[in-house]
C-alpha cells in the first residue's frame, strides 16, 4: 500500500478498511486490524522486496553486501523514503539471508499449491 493510500485509510478520510492483508499487527497501518483480527483467519498477504545474488557468489561477498543493505536501511532518509513509498522495513533480525531464505520457503510452501491447482503457468 503507498504512503498516500496508507495515510487517508488510516486517517479515515476516503474509506473505511474492514482489515489490512498482512500477519503482522502495525506493520503497515498500526490502526488497521489484521485479517485474522477481523474474522479471515490465515488471509495474510505479504509482499517483499528482495535482492539476490547469483548462484554461487562466494559467502564473504554475500556477507559484505548484506552488510551494505543492512546499513542503507538504517539510514533514516532511505527509511523516510520507503516509509513514503508505502514500503514496511523488517526488524533487523530478518535483514539476513537466513531469514529470506525462510521467507522465500515459506512463501514457495503456501502459494505453489495453489498455483499448481489454478494451472497458472509462467510466461
Amino acid at each position: 500500500m503507498t504512503g498516500a493510500v496508507r495515510e487517508a485509510l488510516c486517517e479515515g478520510r476516503c474509506l473505511r478498511p474492514s482489515s489490512q492483508h498482512v500477519a503482522l499487527v502495525g506493520y503497515s497501518a498500526p490502526n488497521i486490524p489484521t485479517a485474522d483480527e477481523a474474522g479471515l483467519s490465515g488471509f495474510d498477504i505479504l509482499t517483499w522486496n528482495a535482492i539476490f545474488a547469483p548462484k554461487g557468489t562466494p559467502k564473504e561477498i554475500i556477507q559484505k553486501l548484506n552488510a551494505a543493505v543492512v546499513d542503507a536501511l538504517a539510514d533514516a532518509n532511505v527509511r523516510m523514503r520507503l516509509a513514503e513509498l508505502g514500503q514496511d522495513i523488517p526488524a533487523r533480525d530478518q535483514q539476513t539471508p537466513e531469514a529470506l531464505g525462510t521467507l522465500q520457503k515459506a512463501d514457495i510452501e503456501k502459494w505453489w499449491p495453489i498455483i499448481k491447482a489454478a494451472g497458472i503457468k509462467g510466461e
